[in-house]
Formats: C-alpha cells, structure tokens, sequence
C-alpha cells in the first residue's frame, strides 16, 4: 500500500526557525518545500500544490499576512490551509489573521512536542471537512474563528513540558501499575507509599497532578488533601482521589475537602487517563493565569479593581448527543429523574449550531453515533470561542475505551461506563461543572484585565506603557537578527484648538476616529498605540526607512483629506498630523533613545509648517520629506 506523503510548504525568514520546522517534518515524514519571502514562495507554488502552507507574518517585503489575501484570492491556491507563524498572540491577532484568510496560527518560539499532533489534526480536520458532505452545517458554523487556535493552545499549555504526576498507594503494585501504564504517554511519575511521604514530595516536587489512595495506614487519602490545600504553594494541584469503596458519603466528604475527582477501583486505565488529561489542562490553565499575573502586574495599577465578566444565565446546561432513533432506557431514564437542565438535539447538525451559539456547561456524547463524529464533536467543542472550557463526557460500553484515548485533542474530558448509576453520574457531572466554573472564573478574570491593562479606553488602541513593552522586544529584536525597525510618532496639529473652539466632547471623538483611520492604514504587522493627549506611536517591525516613509504619507494624505461629519452639529471638522519616524537596522541603540529621537523629528515637522514628515534614520542626518 503507498504511502500518501503530505506536501508543506514553509515560508519563514527566520533560518533558525526555518531549519527547526524542516527538521520536525522530514522526521515526521513529510515532504518540505522552503522560502524566505513571500515572493519566493509563489515562484515554488508556480510549480507545486502543498497541502499546507506555513506562512510567517513578519516577512521583509511583502508581509505574510498580505501574501495570505493573495492567495485565498487565486483560484488555484483558495483551498490551500494557510497557518500563521506568529510571535505574539496579543488582542486582535486572531481577528487579523482570520481576515486575512489564515486557517489558524502557531505561536513562536515552536513548541516541538505538540507541533506535528497540531499538523496532523489540521490535515485530518481539512480531510474530515471534505468526506462530511452528508452533514449540512450552518452558514455560522464555517465562520468560527480559533479553530486551530484553541487546539493550538491545548498542546502549547499542556505539552510545554514534561508534566510531573505523583502517585501515592500502600500498595507497591498499585503504584507500580499505574506508573508503566503513564509513563507511556511522557509523564514523569513519583511515588509515595503513605501519607507523610506524599506531603513531603508535594512540598518539595510541586507535582502537576497528584493520584491519591484514600485507604492507606496512618495519614489517609482525606488527611492529605486536607493538608495540600492548607498549603498555599499545594493548594492549587489537582487531586484524583482513587477508592475501593462506592460510598456517596466519601465522594461529598472528598470534594467538600477540595479533591478534584475519583476514582474506583480496580482501576480502569482509559478512563484515569481521560482524567488526567483533563486535569493536566486545568494545571496548565492555571499557569497561564500566573503569567497573565505577571504581564498584568507590568502594566495595571497594584491597586486596581479587577472585575470579572459576566457569566451567561445558560451557565449549567447540559447538553446530550445520541442517535434519536435508538432508544436507551437508561439514558432515558436518568433524563426524566436528573436535577440539570438538559437539551437534546435531533441529529449533528442541530447539535453543531447548538455547539455554536449556546453556553454548554458538559457536553455529553453516547457511543451511539460513530466514533468519526465523536472525535468530530470533541474537536469542535473545543474549537468554539465560548466554549472552550465545556466539559466532555463519552458515555460507552468499557470494551470501547481503548477507541477515543490516543488523540488527547479530540479525545473525551471523561468517561461514563455503562450501566451506570445515575448518582455516579451526577456526581461526576457536578465535579465537571464546577470545573468548568473554576476555569471560566480565571479566565473571564485575567483576560479581561490583560486586556484592559494594554489598551488606552478612549481610542481602543494599545497604550503607552504596552508601548514601551513592545518597542523595547522589537529592539531586541534588532539587535539579534539585524533587522530593520522603524517608529512613527503622529501629533494632531493645533488640538487645543480644536478642544477650546468645540469642547472636549468634539475633541474626544476626533481622538477616536484619528485613531481608528490610523488603525486602518497601517500593515497588519504594525502596532499602534496613543502615547498620550493627541499624540499616536507606531511600531513598524521590519520596515526601513522607504517603507515606513511610504506608510507616513499614506498616514497623514489620508487623515488630511478627512472630513469629520458628526451627527449633531452643523460643523464639518478638518484636521492635519505632523509625523516624524526614526528608522534603525544595525545599532538601534535604545528603546528610549528611538523615542526621543523619533519625537525631535516629530518636532521638527511641525516648525517646519506641521502636515508633514520629517525621518531620520539612526546614524543619518534628518532628511525632511519634501
């Protein structure tokens, strides 16, 4: 039988990056086609069709995300997934990307480990798409945005690196069991035999997960969690708490102590594995969450009130896929007896544009329909923006396990065996909820307020300070890879004006739509933000002097032949801007030394009769723009 080869094309300058991700394929079996600009690229593409085209965003000439409209507007190539390379994933990426007509994007530095399951999943996703004609998705349902971007963010937290999970059971064969079945799938294992030893280990090893016997002499399985959580370097580890008993009274009293799950035994594999990934993921989560911290902290105030989102009244809805023509009494039955809140779509296509536009608490799949569509489901669960913390439960016969747990990103969060108890089940699915919960509360929490604690309220644009944060990266930037960079500085000429003839209602909503005309002109790569008052910063990474100068015209031609119309008011208003830019490549010096020799220009173009351009490159004499 041949062997069907996969073509990739990558399009990236970065020869480091360009020699990692050829590596990662050839190793892995796919053919490699490689360019260093976009132009190159479409000379190969004149003589080949690759499957894939990995396209970097920072290109010099021609950026990649232009070279993404180019393509997705030629015949010949609209069909071909094209993924971004990005090395930031900031606000508004997903957006600039999905306009362009990206399928998805990979965040630099390459995360190795899940680089090729996230190439796989795409290819098997671009394959899937092409076979499901039977099923007639909804206009809505193309025009998801993060497809590739969530399960993207699964490998990235999850397999970022080698995740430490500590098993802890008197019974040496216990351990021992459970050790060879994980160690498979790359996690690095430590072991307990009592209590006291695994508080020692917690303390010391900060494991990512922690597997717990409840039954064990001297300090037992409760005693532990109780003092894990007391601990607050501990407290955040997620526990499977693992029982030979079937009592409802030690499931309450292990989550009225903080455990995150349980277990039976004897032990399934199958199904520990599926809670270990899913608790792996809310330890990563919570990683994230610290760093979101970190970079909030650069920016926010330390006093600052941060504010949760509002979660949506659908909060708890639970929602059931099965085949509708296959009656199963004990489904059913726990339908008509359970305290949730349940809707059951009639076929996948319902169950897809409920997927879309309801707020699922658990999704609950039953192995009535096919294993293809049950991958197909778990995927795009996961793919859809406000779901992307929803649980996943596959209800199945036990023999069938082995089918859903080789794929981590289309695989179940959990599994249900029947027949199962309806108290188990609603115990499980209480545990999932207020996971789901927990996740959403940091999510909402810290999203929001990274958010906030980079953009500037009124004009929606970056502020200062994130300013400063990213020139200072771009200079760095420079100084390794030698590559050109250039910053404008706009000023509104004679604001004050403006303000003391109209008022600061006037002057505020010009602020807004100068900034939006600027947001609008400017390449995709750039990043603009409002420094202060009437004054506007842009960053051009990439772009030497011509360019940034050919990006200033377009800027001030373009805001000097608007008319400012506001409903309300008998007056039409016109502005100008004075710019200066400095560019640099080889010695950019310092962050602070570009702004202040970048506002001198700026300066200079307004003595010199403002509506101007005035550019300096770093070891240049000024040269005005006539």
């Amino acid at each position: 039988m041949s062997i069907d080869i996969k073509t990739i094309l990558i399009i990236e300058d970065n020869k480091l990056n360009l020699k990692l991700i050829r590596t990662i394929l050839l190793i892995s079996n796919y053919k490699v086609l490689e360019a260093e600009s976009a132009e190159e690229g479409f000379q190969l593409l004149k003589e080949h069709t690759p499957d894939i085209i990995l396209m970097d965003i920072q290109l010099p000439g021609m950026d990649g995300l232009t070279a993404t409209r180019r393509l997705k507007a030629t015949e010949a190539y609209k069909d071909v997934p094209i993924i971004a390379l990005t090395a930031k994933a900031m606000e508004g990426d997903e957006e600039k990307a999905k306009a362009a007509g990206c399928d998805g994007y990979i965040i630099k530095p390459i995360n190795t480990r899940g680089f090729i399951s996230t190439l796989n999943n795409f290819i098997q996703d671009s394959i899937f798409s092409d076979n499901q004609k039977k099923i007639a998705f909804n206009p809505e349902d193309l025009n998801i945005s993060g497809t590739l971007e969530h399960r993207i963010n699964i490998d990235d937290d999850t397999f970022s690196q080698r995740r430490k999970i500590l098993i802890v059971d008197d019974e040496h064969l216990t351990v021992a069991m459970i050790e060879r079945q994980l160690k498979i799938y790359s996690y690095d294992i430590l072991s307990a035999y009592c209590g006291e030893d695994a508080l020692e280990i917690a303390k010391t090893q900060l494991p990512d997960l922690i597997i717990l016997d409840i039954m064990m002499p001297g300090i037992d399985g409760f005693e532990v969690t109780r003092a894990i959580r007391a601990d607050s370097n501990t407290a955040d580890i997620p526990i499977i708490l693992i029982t030979a008993l079937d009592s409802k009274e030690d499931r309450i009293r292990g989550i009225n102590i903080g455990a995150d799950d349980f277990l039976n035994k004897p032990i399934m594999f199958e199904e520990l594995l599926a809670r270990v990934r899913s608790l792996i993921r809310l330890r990563a989560f919570q990683e994230q969450v610290k760093v979101y911290k970190n970079i909030k902290q650069s920016f926010y105030p330390p006093d600052c009130a941060i504010q949760s989102a509002p979660q949506s009244d659908d909060e708890e809805l639970l929602l059931i896929i099965r085949q509708s023509d296959e009656p199963d009494p004990l489904i059913d039955q726990w339908i008509k007896e359970t305290p949730f809140t349940i809707i059951q779509p009639k076929n996948i296509e319902k169950a897809i544009s409920l997927i879309n536009n309801k707020f699922i608490s658990v999704a609950l799949i039953d192995n009535s329909i096919s294993k293809k569509d049950v991958h197909y489901l778990c995927q795009r669960v996961r793919s859809v923006p406000h779901q992307k913390n929803t649980q996943v439960i596959l209800i199945s016969a036990s023999e069938d396990l082995n089918l859903y747990i080789e794929d981590d990103i289309q695989c179940p969060d959990d599994f249900i065996i029947k027949p199962f108890k309806a108290i188990e089940l609603n115990a499980r699915l209480k545990t999932m909820i207020k996971k789901k919960k927990r996740m959403d509360s940091m999510s909402n929490r810290f999203e929001n307020a990274l958010h906030a604690a980079m953009t500037d309220p009124l004009t929606t644009l970056y502020n200062k300070k994130y300013f400063l944060h990213f020139l200072e990266k771009e200079v760095q930037r420079v100084k390794r890879h030698k590559t050109p960079l250039s910053i404008m500085m706009i000023d509104i000429d004679d604001f004050k004006t403006i303000n003391d003839q109209y008022g600061h209602l006037i002057g505020d909503i010009i602020l807004k739509d100068t900034a939006r005309l600027i947001n609008n002109n400017i390449r995709e790569v750039d990043m603009a933000s409002r420094f202060g008052g009437e004054e506007f910063t842009v960053v051009l990474p990439y772009a030497d002097e011509d360019g940034a100068l050919v990006v200033g015209e377009r800027l001030r031609s373009v805001i000097d032949n608007y008319i400012f119309d506001y409903p309300g008011s008998d007056v039409n208003y016109h502005i100008t801007v004075s710019i200066g830019i400095v560019s640099c490549q080889n010695d950019p010096g310092d962050a602070n030394t570009m702004i202040q020799i970048v506002d001198d220009m700026m300066y200079k173009s307004k003595q010199n009769g403002k509506n101007q351009i005035t550019i300096k490159r770093m070891d240049d004499e000024s040269l005005p723009n006539e």
